[in-house]
């Protein structure tokens, strides 16, 4: 058990301290002591954080989770592929650049940590994140795509959005793609006049293709 409550509504606040999978389970009782449990749920917890996909000659920067750097005395940066260099930042060598070459492809971004359990002892343990190659159309691809050279009415508003935003684009029908701002795709549909979209996306940067008949309009739109 970490953590029990006994004022509505029931909420909990734990810190993990090491990478790994993890499952967690509410239970409650009445006042009759009539226990009752929620559904398991599991989750994973990273050692490294990054960009989850790359695109050909990009630079990505990783780090390594606060939580393992403690007790650390050395760093060894690497990739599976080793086309790609991974170099340590100046002076925070517990993050690095993975520098992507002109063929990008999928691999594993890895740093090897050395830590001290004292003066004359230690040990090591790697850590890895996956990275794929993006698919898509990139945010770097952005400035050429969104002109205005189309004759196509397009109106967006909330442009930064706090929930949720609109396009309007004059009647017309189109395909409408929401991408991540490195090219993922994260949600597609088909939408006449306008299309509403945004309460389900995190605070960040994305792209919005319009596919319609003749032509198609890219956009880039921000939730803070």
């Amino acid at each position: 058990m970490i953590y029990t409550d006994y004022t509505y509504p029931f909420s909990a606040n734990y810190t993990i301290s090491q990478a790994g999978s993890f499952t967690i389970t509410a239970v409650g009782y009445n006042s009759n002591g009539t226990r009752t449990g929620s559904y398991s749920v599991t989750f994973q917890v990273a050692a490294l954080y990054g960009p989850s996909c790359g695109t050909d000659n990009s630079s990505l920067l990783y780090e390594l989770s606060s939580d393992m750097i403690t007790n650390a005395i050395n760093y060894s940066w690497y990739y599976t592929d080793s086309s790609y260099g991974v170099t340590p930042a100046s002076g925070t060598p517990y993050k690095a650049h993975l520098n992507a070459g002109g063929y990008f492809t999928s691999g594993n971004v890895c740093v090897n940590v050395v830590y001290t359990n004292g003066t004359y002892s230690s040990y090591s343990t790697s850590y890895c994140f996956a990275v794929a190659k993006c698919s898509g159309i990139g945010e770097d691809e952005f400035e050429v795509l969104d002109v205005d050279a189309y004759d196509m009415p397009v109106i967006i508003y909330q442009n930064p959005f706090n929930h949720s935003t609109v396009i309007d684009f004059g009647g017309e029908t189109a395909g409408v793609q929401v991408l991540s701002s490195t090219g993922v795709l994260i949600e597609e549909t088909t939408a006449s006049g306008s299309c509403q979209f945004g309460e389900n996306l995190i605070p960040g940067r994305y792209l919005v293709r319009l596919n319609f008949a003749n032509t198609s309009r890219v956009l880039k739109l921000i939730k803070p």
